[in-house]
């Protein structure tokens, strides 16, 4: 009977976003702001995440992967998008995002979430889709650091996702730091993402055959399941 009412992790969208630019433009900006807050792809002193367009349109799925880059392509001619490749290896063009947190279009909103830091704007805070509270900010004084709180499977498998990891890892590390009160050695733990990117590592070290997922082309899985047949 209420199979429709909040049974997965909602989007999160700001009226006056949406007023301004479009359900769409707002609601993508929005994840793309969400992704950033737990990115660690560095790039110029900017973080930046990446995603495929099937990506973006399995989290917001009324749209087709064609819909998704048409609303980052107006985001991106707003100027609000940055849209680059930083991949190491050039056949991969899985395209790299960020918010231009300095465009002006941000000190036009009423109450904007957009803080400039120092005159030097490179990341900002908005509200998140989860009930965690995070700052992206590179310096943090004493009184911002907050008390650690343990990740649900649900925020640990999508950043799991995001280093492109096997998902297997993330219910394997919440299974053994759970079964050890989320300690690291005797120590509690204060930072659960740099935790498993030391797993991750871990990880990669006991598989030196594992090799990561790439985007597979239409055509190169069309060869593929030629192949089979």
């Amino acid at each position: 009977m209420y199979k429709l009412l909040i049974p997965e992790p909602p989007l999160q969208v700001l009226p006056t976003l949406a007023r301004l630019l479009g359900i769409n433009e707002a609601i993508m900006l929005q994840q793309l702001h969400y992704w950033l807050l737990r990115s660690i792809n560095e790039v110029d002193g900017y973080l930046w995440s990446w995603k495929t367009n099937e990506g973006w349109s399995e989290e917001m799925p009324w749209l087709t992967p064609e819909g998704c880059r048409k609303v980052i392509t107006r985001l991106r001619d707003k100027g609000l998008v940055i849209v680059d490749n930083h991949n190491k290896r050039k056949s991969d063009r899985t395209l790299w995002y960020r918010i231009d947190y300095t465009n002006p279009f941000f000190e036009s909103i009423p109450h904007s979430y957009f803080t400039p830091v120092s005159n030097q704007l490179k990341l900002a805070t908005l509200p998140e889709t989860t009930t965690e509270t995070t700052s992206i900010y590179k310096t943090t004084t004493k009184a911002q650091k907050k008390k650690f709180c343990k990740p649900t499977i649900e925020e640990l498998s999508a950043y799991v996702d995001t280093l492109g990891c096997p998902t297997e890892e993330a219910s394997k590390f919440f299974d053994y730091f759970e079964s050890k009160g989320w300690l690291v050695g005797k120590a509690p733990m204060k930072n659960w993402q740099a935790a498993f990117r030391n797993w991750f590592r871990n990880f990669k070290t006991r598989n030196p055959d594992w090799v990561p997922p790439t985007e597979t082309s239409e055509e190169e899985a069309m060869d593929l399941l030629k192949g089979l047949q």
